[in-house]
């Protein structure tokens, strides 16, 4: 399986493009190259009104003031657009897709705003899909040729301490940074919400 530009797995070729159901959560292996294509399908899915969610590592100034020790986590920034439509997350994924999909540092997610639907781009190329039904999203991952195995085998499965996956950050070919496209949410009218911890 191909992995996004912001991640480095040891092995790639052990890993298999594929998705399993565990619980309330569908998790899907996916290939860097249909990674666009399959998301602009499945947001389709996601109940109208809908919300994005954008999480950017806090500025140094920031973790400083929030870490109290060097075994303390880091911490991401949360940012939430409220009111989308489907076009209007299908335009973020043409327009910014590359920057969403390739930086390791960065997450992003599209939901339902009065549902607990969300499709969520965690690390490693791993897509994670909450609902109660899944059977939409699975005629979209059968439509790309995504196929379901009972049990998933995720690039974090394969880590050790001695080949421990790595996550960077990515710039694009306009010289532009995961902070810049939290600008761009920003004049759109992302607002921060809450501060995480990195996971």
């Amino acid at each position: 399986m191909n992995f996004s530009k912001g991640f480095i797995v040891r092995n790639p070729e052990n890993i298999k493009e594929c998705f399993a159901i565990e619980g309330d959560n569908l998790l899907i292996n996916l290939s860097s190259e249909k990674y666009q294509k399959v998301v602009n399908d499945l947001v389709e899915c996601l109940p109208i009104p809908a919300f994005m969610a954008y999480e950017v590592p806090c500025n140094e100034l920031k973790e400083k003031e929030l870490r109290k020790s060097n075994q303390d986590p880091f911490h991401n920034d949360v940012y939430y657009i409220d009111g989308m439509d489907h076009k209007i997350m299908q335009l973020i994924m043409e327009k910014m897709g590359d920057m969403l999909i390739n930086d390791g540092l960065t997450q992003f997610a599209f939901g339902g705003l009065e549902t607990q639907e969300e499709i969520v781009k965690a690390k490693y190329n791993l897509l994670i899909i909450i609902a109660k039904d899944f059977s939409k999203y699975i005629g979209v991952l059968n439509k790309h040729g995504i196929e379901q195995v009972d049990q998933i085998v995720t690039a974090r499965d394969t880590f050790t301490e001695e080949h421990p996956g790595m996550c960077q950050k990515y710039i694009d070919e306009k010289g532009r940074d995961s902070y810049d496209l939290r600008d761009i949410f920003i004049e759109m009218g992302a607002y921060l919400d809450h501060v995480a911890e990195q996971k």
